[in-house]
């Protein structure tokens, strides 16, 4: 079977389809939500309900990205961002506790996500076209 990518370029965030079009892609970085106070996650459901209400335009996408990670390699990653003190020890040995728990939960060292895009079709200007010649 044959299968074509649509995109012919990419540089940076700007991606180029093989139609010339091109876009900006920007990841959408999740916020933690179970913690939040009420009024905390009223605000944040009326900005993704505002963020989406603006995407139904036709040069807006959005879109996910299966992604697979190593729960070890990333909870060894968050405890190099520890600077130290007196309870970081405490916080070292939860986080070794929960990556065990998850490892033993999941069956195994790989958990899956999906990492959430948007691209914005960006329009030629024509101006800056016509100042060149």
């Amino acid at each position: 079977m044959k299968m074509e990518c649509p995109m012919s370029y990419f540089h940076d965030n700007l991606i180029y389809t093989q139609q010339g079009t091109c876009y900006a892609g920007y990841e959408i970085k999740l916020d933690a939500y179970r913690h939040k106070s009420d009024p905390e996650k009223f605000s944040m459901r009326q900005r993704a309900t505002t963020m989406l209400k603006r995407t139904e335009s036709k040069h807006i996408k959005i879109l996910g990205k299966p992604w697979t990670q190593s729960i070890r390699a990333g909870a060894e990653e968050f405890k190099k961002t520890f600077r130290g003190g007196p309870l970081a020890h405490l916080a070292r040995n939860h986080i070794d506790f929960q990556t065990n728990y998850l490892v033993q939960k999941v069956g195994g060292d790989e958990s899956n996500s999906i990492k959430k895009f948007m691209l914005v079709e960006l329009k030629k200007n024509l101006k800056s076209k016509a100042l060149e010649r």
